[in-house]
């Protein structure tokens, strides 16, 4: 009898707080980031996960509590004690919000090319077509330029 090997991933995040110079005024402003660190081959590196932006008002001390939520939630693991309700909402916005943009860059990541045959003459032959006809409503001066 075989038994399954189950793989844990463990995410460990924090929120990272970073200075960013205004190109219009040249003073500072503050932009607040979920970050995942992962161990690689080349070491402990970082990635941003989902930019919290400058509004990001929660209390420091607050940000651990709301970090290990956000695992919670996205390894599927249950609360076993009361959370407050502010961080619970904040850290399930979160944690969807992740899962998103987790999902599309799957999706970009395993997006199959489209190739296609096309024979060129048959190409040349529907355009010449297409500028013999009058413009129709709706079809704008942009739209023509692009498909010549």
């Amino acid at each position: 009898m075989t038994r399954g090997v189950t793989s844990v991933i463990i995410r460990r995040m924090y929120i990272r707080k970073t200075t960013i110079k205004s190109k219009k005024d040249g003073g500072h402003y503050y932009t607040y980031r979920l970050v995942e660190s992962q161990r690689t081959e080349r070491g402990i590196r970082q990635y941003t996960l989902l930019n919290l932006g400058i509004d990001f008002s929660l209390p420091k001390e607050h940000w651990p509590a709301l970090t290990r939520r956000i695992q919670d939630i996205l390894g599927g693991q249950k609360t076993l004690f009361s959370v407050n309700p502010e961080l619970e909402a904040l850290a399930q916005r979160y944690a969807a919000l992740v899962i998103q943009s987790e999902k599309q860059q799957d999706d970009i990541e395993e997006a199959v090319p489209d190739y296609r045959e096309v024979d060129l003459n048959s190409l040349a032959q529907v355009r010449r077509n297409y500028y013999q006809t009058p413009l129709k409503r709706g079809f704008s001066v942009g739209a023509i330029l692009v498909m010549r």
